[in-house]
């Protein structure tokens, strides 16, 4: 499977009015889309299988 990095990124909470770290992992190109910045010294390589339809790390399990 081909890989791709993800990181942990921060952005603004307009609900808190407060900078936030987010608590999934993303796609460089997800997070540039959110306007928010990527914490570079958190990159991790992964398969791109293991990402979900939204570019978001790790999927999230469905409940059946």
């Amino acid at each position: 499977m081909p890989k791709i990095t993800v990181y942990y990124f921060i952005g603004y909470d307009i609900a808190t009015d407060q900078m936030i770290r987010s608590k999934r992992m993303a796609t460089r190109e997800k997070i540039k889309s959110f306007g928010c910045s990527p914490l570079n010294q958190t990159a991790k390589e992964v398969d791109t299988s293991e990402l979900d339809d939204n570019g978001f790390y790790p999927k999230k399990e469905t409940i059946q």
